[in-house]
Parts: C-alpha cells; structure tokens; sequence
C-alpha cells in the first residue's frame, strides 16, 4: 500500500543534509517536493507533509533536537510522511477578507490616508465595493486636510502638476482625494501631495469626528479575538498534550507528537516558508476553487483595489486615458500607399512625426487613427494579441473563407516564439502591435472595475476600466489582464497580507509519520491488500487497538472533535503483516464535564469512527481469496454503523466508550 500524496524528499527519509534551509531544499530541489501528478500542491486538509530541514515555524537551534527524535523513532510499521499541522487563523471554505458586520479589523496600509496604517476599526457594513470602517483612532481631520477654497501647491515630485498652485474646489474628502482647478483645469489630487498655501477665508469645521471610510478587503485583517494570542493557544498546546496522556501515553492511537511550537506571523522570519505556504494554498485554490476557499476568484462586476507589485496589463491606444494618448497616423499619400496602413505616431522630443517603417517617400496626406479598423491589419504588418502584447507575430495571410455570414474574419499569423509557430486566429482578437502598450499599474493607487460581459466571465483574460475612479485611473482608462495571474495576484496578497499581522499566531504540530488518511485510500480507489492469514488478524486486531484507544479517550470525558475520514491514518508494515490505525490533526480535542450529558460530540466521534471503519473494511482484498472474515467484519461494521447513528443525540460518554469497546471485542 502506498500513499498518492507522498513526497520523496531525501531530507525527510534519510536525513540528508545537502540542503542547509528549507528555502535551499524548496528551491533547488523542486523534484523532491512534486507529488505524483507533477503538482507541488502539498496543502492537503489542514496538514503540510514538509522537509525536516524546513519544518515550519521551527527555529534553526530547535531544528536539529526534532530531526533526532524523528529519526530515532522506528516504528515497525511503514510510514509516509512527516505531518505538519497548522492553524494560521484562516478557516477553509471560507473568504480570507471576509468581514462581517461588528467584526474589528485593523488597516495594514492605505498608500492616499496614511494615517490610517496600522490603525484599528469596526465594520459597519460590508457593500458591493469596499467595507465601510468606523475608525477607533482616527479623526476625520487627519483624513481630510484641505479645506474648500484654499489656495494648495502640489508637492508630489513624480507628478505632472509637481509645483503648480490651484484653488481646492472641495473639502478634502475621506476617501483621501480632494478637487484642485489649475488654470480652468480641475484634477482630483490626493490630499497628502498638497499642502496649502493660503487658508480658506472663511473656516469653521472642525472634523473632530471618527472618521469613517470604506476601504478594500485587500487593506484589511481581522484583528485577534479576545482571549487569543501566542499564550492562549500555547495554553491549548499544552492542555491537548495532557489529555492525550491520560488515555494513550504510549501513543497508541494518536499519532506520535514531536513538537508542538506557535509563531507569530509577523515575526515569522522564513519568509521562503511563508511563500511555500502560500505558493500552496493558491494553487490548491486554483486546482479546486469551490472545495477550498469561498470567493477568492475574479467575476464580472468586482472591483479590484491593485494592491500588490508587479501587476501589468496590455492597452491599445483606443483604451487608454486621455490624459496620457499619443496621437497615431496612417499615411494615405495613395491609394497604394494607404493599402500598406504604414502607421507612424507624434514624437513629442522631435516636434515631428515617427513611422514604424520609414517611408521612402515625402508624405502628402495623413489621417489621425481614432478608431478600430480592420483595414490597419494588412499582410505583412506586426500584430499583437489584442489582450496581451507580448505575444506578437506576423501576419501572413488574410482568409478569404467564411463559414458563416456572421463569423469574424479570420488570417494566419506567423508568431515570434521558437520554432515560429503559424495558427489560424479571429482578426478581432489583434492589433497592430505598435498600437499596443503594456501598463503596469502603481501599487494601491488605482481601483478598477471588471468590464467583461457576465458571458465573458470564463475567458482568458478581462477588461478592467479605471476611468471616473481617480485621477490617475482617469489617465490609465482600461486594460486588459490575464484572468489567472490577476486572480492569483489578488490571492496570493490577500494570504501574506493575512498572514503577517502582528498578533496573528500559527500554530505547527510535528507529528509521526502516521501513514495515509483513509479518505485517501477511499478516494483514490485504493486496496488495502491482506497477504496472508496472520496479516488478517492483524488488521481486525488493529481495528480493535483504535476502538479501544477510542474508548479509553471518551471514559475520559475527552472528544477529538474533528475524526473525518482524513483525520484516521491507515500504516502497513513493509512485510505487509501488520497495521496501525491512528487518529490525527487535534485542534478540536477537548475535555468535558463528566456530569455534562447534553453535548453532542461522543456520538460525533462515534458516528465518524464507525463509518469510516466500515468504508475502509470494504477496501480490504485477501490475496487468497478467502474474504469470508473480512466480509463478516464488513456487515458487523455496517449494522453497528446504522446503530450507532440511531444513538440519541446526546448520548454520554460511557455509552459511548462501551459502544466502542464492544466493536473492539467482537473484533478480537
């Protein structure tokens, strides 16, 4: 039996130290790390099957005390991987900025209202476009700073309208940005470029109020909940660590813990570890959308706050900003010429006239391009995919052929890659290239809308229209992004960004190599295979092991809270004799009041005990055919199941535990 989500990492099977850090091994040793079926996605149900040389959160001199006792632990049994639990305070199948009403929250940055960094709120309700925040701390003056009819200087160095004087039209707004007219010309400036010059002549607010604004999700994180903190949970830790001696000291039927350490996020100082986690999370994410995480993928409609580096897009000149259009001509000297489309554009250094391929000739006619035309894509011209400029080509030829009236005229084009490659394309979907540009957009500066049509919502790439948000949005207008990269952009900031407050805590459980999760064997069409008799007995004496480590934990008024089909591993001996059934993952563990018989966790326990027994028992395969033990134990396993469920709700913990130990006997 062999597990489908194993890695083969030399450093976790035999302690190979060619990699001094868990970045070193993570990167220059990817193979180790691949998962058959070529996919590093190691984030599977709450656990990470990691390198011992990057165990995460482990400080480098804890590091090699944990290896040792890893190592030193040799269990008869065949073991897969290293498991990692961990709670970093996000929830699966839930939204990462999510916030609901009367949640706190504190602001991690906001590029126009600095004073707002750092800053705690509470959410008073959560809109369509951003989430309106009451401010704890912040005054609406510190936000606002310019009084209407001013007299302001722009002293921002990088911009166009660095030093000039303008009239504030407004009150300096709270969303940071405040209307300035300079020469009959209005702009929206954000209020920390300017500073005022002449105060207006008649002032009397005085905005001593909490300033309430609406921000972006991506600029939020939840702040801790009362009572949480490294010390809570270590307090946790420490009561999980005790529970489980009372009934199973010799680690029996929980998996064997190494070490058991909490973190706090912002000081996390393995930054290579914090990528690799969430380089997982984002491509689980993208692998499974709905079964992982709640709306964190892109549609039509969202508005998207650019919050995060490196976020380009392509435009042609029909869709950017006037503020920053350049002027493009096609040269119609002839008849002849004009079938060329020979495109030059306005160079501003020259005062004169730029042509994509100097023409032989002394022009005598231009015209200004000012809209889309299919005439411009001729034979022989540089084109562009409309949506992402760097993938350009020649085109070759116009086809003739049409299938349909109503079908885009089509061509060949000749692409720049090796080999060059020639595809059929719709002409719709180019450009020339010169007509193209990429943007690449200022951080936290710009929000945008998706503009794509609902029917478009699963192409390739969106449009996003900036335009009428800022005026630097007013400048950009609309791009177009790859649908992928822009919503795992948006993912993988949304994750760091939540992961790196101060005062979040992760919390990593090391524990053994327990073996693979019967959800496992169950899912991916496994066998558990009994070779011979005495393999037999020892299977059905395993299920008897755990029935009773089950039980001794309910005598002790003790539930674990979370015994799904992941969460009960199944290890095989190499000989393939012998077997152990482990229960893993306990963030859920708790103790209760032994006179306490309202609660319904025993029969939650007992319900996923018995049925994830009994689905494993119908994997089991006797390599001589002789399966008459094995089905008795299938239909006992199955009437007990069906009893079990038709417990009362509320049944007590030594109702429970003698349930359980009855399975047990009737296994031995």
């Amino acid at each position: 039996m062999a597990s489908h989500h194993s890695s083969a990492c030399c450093s976790c099977y035999a302690g190979d130290d060619r990699f001094a850090t868990f970045e070193d091994c993570w990167l220059r040793n990817p193979d180790a790390h691949v998962f058959p079926g070529g996919s590093r996605e190691k984030m599977k149900a709450g656990m990470h099957k990691c390198c011992f040389l990057g165990i995460f959160g482990v400080a480098a001199e804890d590091l090699t005390k944990i290896k040792q006792d890893i190592h030193l632990y040799n269990p008869n049994l065949t073991t897969h991987d290293i498991l990692t639990c961990m709670e970093f305070g996000m929830v699966q199948h839930e939204c990462v900025s999510q916030f609901r009403m009367g949640s706190s929250v504190f602001v991690d940055k906001d590029i126009l209202r600095p004073c707002l960094d750092g800053k705690r709120g509470v959410v008073r309700r959560h809109p369509t476009e951003g989430v309106v925040v009451v401010m704890e701390m912040v005054l609406e003056k510190e936000i606002r700073q310019v009084t209407g009819g001013s007299v302001v200087r722009v002293t921002q160095c990088n911009d166009v309208l660095h030093g000039r004087q303008g009239i504030a039209l407004d009150d300096g707004d709270t969303r940071g940005l405040c209307r300035v007219e300079f020469d009959s010309v209005v702009h929206t400036i954000p209020c920390i470029w300017l500073t005022s010059v002449v105060e207006a002549p008649v002032f009397c607010k005085t905005w001593e109020d909490y300033a309430i604004v609406s921000l972006m999700p991506e600029q939020l994180v939840p702040a801790d909940k009362a009572g949480g903190g490294a010390h809570a949970k270590s307090s946790k830790c420490t009561d999980i660590s005790n529970m489980v001696a009372k009934f199973d000291a010799d680690s029996t039927v929980i998996a064997k813990v190494f070490a058991t350490n909490d973190v706090n996020m912002a000081a996390w100082s393995q930054t290579a570890q914090k990528n690799a986690v969430v380089d997982c999370i984002c491509e689980r994410h993208e692998r499974h959308p709905d079964d992982f995480l709640e709306e964190e993928s892109i549609c039509y409609g969202d508005t998207v706050n650019f919050s995060w580096d490196s976020c380009t897009g392509t435009q042609s000149i029909f869709e950017c900003g006037m503020a920053s259009q350049c002027f493009f001509y096609v040269d119609e000297s002839t008849a002849a010429i004009r079938a060329e489309a020979r495109i030059g554009w306005f160079s501003r250094e020259s005062g004169a006239i730029q042509w994509e391929f100097a023409p032989a000739h002394k022009f005598s006619a231009i015209k200004r391009i000012v809209k889309r035309d299919k005439s411009l894509l001729v034979i022989g011209s540089r084109v562009a995919y409309r949506h992402d400029n760097t993938r350009t080509g020649t085109l070759q030829e116009i086809l003739s052929h049409c299938p349909q009236a109503s079908a885009e005229q089509r061509c060949l084009v000749r692409w720049n890659v090796q080999p060059p490659v020639v595809t059929e394309e719709d002409m719709v979907h180019l450009e020339r290239s010169v007509l193209t540009q990429q943007v690449l957009l200022p951080v936290s500066l710009v929000v945008g809308k998706i503009a794509n049509k609902p029917s478009d919502c699963n192409a390739e790439f969106v449009l996003v229209n900036f335009q009428g948000r800022s005026e630097m949005g007013d400048r950009i207008g609309q791009a177009w992004f790859s649908l992928r990269k822009l919503s795992k952009g948006r993912l993988r900031h949304r994750l760091r960004h939540f992961m790196s407050s101060a005062g979040r805590v992760v919390r990593f459980t090391v524990q053994e190599r327990a073996g693979i999760s019967i959800r496992d064997v169950i899912h991916n069409n496994g066998t558990v295979l009994i070779v011979n008799d005495t393999a037999l007995r020892n299977f059905l004496a395993a299920v008897s092991t755990f029935c009773r480590g089950a039980s001794r934990m309910h005598a002790h008024h003790i539930t674990h809270g979370d015994l799904t089909y992941g969460n009960i591993t199944l290890a095989q001996s190499t000989n393939m004799e012998h077997f152990s059934l482990k229960m893993i993952d306990l963030d859920e563990m708790a103790e209760h009041s032994p006179g306490n018989m309202y609660i319904t966790a025993y029969q939650d326990d007992l319900t996923h005990i018995m049925q994830a027994l009994f689905d494993l028992t119908r994997k089991v395969t006797c390599a001589n055919n002789n399966n008459r033990d094995v089905q008795k134990c299938c239909e006992m396993l199955h009437d007990k199941s069906y009893e079990a469920r038709h417990m009362p709700v509320c049944s007590s913990s030594a109702e429970t535990a003698e349930f359980l130990l009855t399975i047990a006997r009737l296994c031995d």
